[in-house]
């Protein structure tokens, strides 16, 4: 359509998939060549390899509906119906020339669809602080207040100060993108928050009817049950992230830390495994197959070594033993 019409600019009214489906338009009006030529390609037993798109892209203007980080960045991701199941691209010359946070705009959005796209952003901003000790001053800076706002604001989506929360989780996704620009890569921080993130993704495009902020809230502290000893010092830093006292010892950390996510995850709303999703144990194979091809989270092939404890903790999260 935006072909037939000449179309000079493109606007995105709406939340995470209109704003990344924009983007794909303009890539494919830009290129103009079918989406498996421009998409990230994944190679065996070797880095995965994102393609360079040269050609000039029209501007896009992002009107938000509900909190996501998907505003103001640069890569897309879309469904696909074939082997991949996930087609990853991106292109910086997508980024939006403006992005519109509005109370109106956002006030559109019923509850339900806000506290599922914002709890995306609750969820990397608890996950990130797991290595915020390590990063340089301006994304620690970015990343200590996006989980601060995010902590604060995710709990009044549906109260009296419902507006000013879904600008301030509108500000926490921007520092979360922020952070990524300041040397942070928040989307692959650290092991944990790379396996949950991977394998919630594998699910939501797996699996119809399984949103990702549901594979977010369960494969959180299944991830860090399972690895949490392999990473102690990120099992610390979300320890203290969330209050908790010391341990007594660093054998109990990983325990401790999940069931601590589990009970916050659980008091905002979620349930934190996929037992009434009519996953088959079977599935987790696939699953995991389609994790460990995660740009975002495996571009370095480092998911790969942690394989069997990763297919376990699937297992274990889709249905009860």
């Amino acid at each position: 359509m935006a072909r037939s019409l000449d179309a000079d600019a493109l606007i995105a009214v709406g939340a995470g998939s209109v704003i990344k489906g924009a983007r794909v338009v303009a890539m494919l009006l830009g290129e103009n060549r079918p989406l498996v030529e421009m998409a990230t390609v994944h190679r065996e037993n070797a880095p995965a390899l994102s393609r360079r798109l040269e050609s000039p892209k029209m501007p896009i203007f992002n009107v938000l509906t509900s909190p996501t980080s998907a505003q103001n960045r640069g890569g897309s991701a879309v469904r696909y119906t074939g082997e991949a199941h996930h087609l990853e691209f991106f292109d910086p010359k997508t980024r939006p020339r403006a992005v519109f946070w509005d109370t109106r705009a956002l006030a559109t959005a019923p509850v339900s669809l806000a506290r599922s796209t914002s709890f995306e952003i609750y969820w990397w901003g608890l996950m990130c602080m797991g290595t915020v000790r390590t990063l340089n001053p301006l994304a620690q800076a970015s990343r200590r207040h996006a989980w601060q706002l995010a902590r604060e604001s995710y709990p009044q989506l549906g109260g009296e100060r419902a507006d000013a929360a879904r600008i301030d989780l509108c500000a926490a996704a921007l520092l979360q993108n922020r952070d990524e620009e300041d040397g942070g890569r928040p989307w692959a921080c650290h092991l944990l928050a790379r396996a949950a993130y991977a394998s919630a993704v594998a699910v939501f495009n797996h699996c119809e009817g399984v949103t990702q902020p549901r594979g977010y809230a369960a494969f959180g502290p299944a991830m860090i049950r399972a690895l949490g000893a392999r990473v102690p010092e990120v099992a610390r830093a979300l320890s203290e992230a969330l209050g908790l006292p010391p341990p007594h010892a660093d054998a109990d950390l990983a325990e401790q830390v999940a069931a601590q996510v589990e009970r916050d995850f659980q008091a905002q709303g979620w349930r934190t495994d996929l037992h009434d999703c009519g996953i088959p144990m079977s599935e987790a194979p696939a699953l995991l197959a389609l994790a460990l091809r995660n740009y975002n989270a495996n571009h370095d092939r480092a998911l790969d070594a942690h394989r069997e404890a990763m297919l376990s903790a699937i297992a274990q999260t889709l249905a009860p033993q």
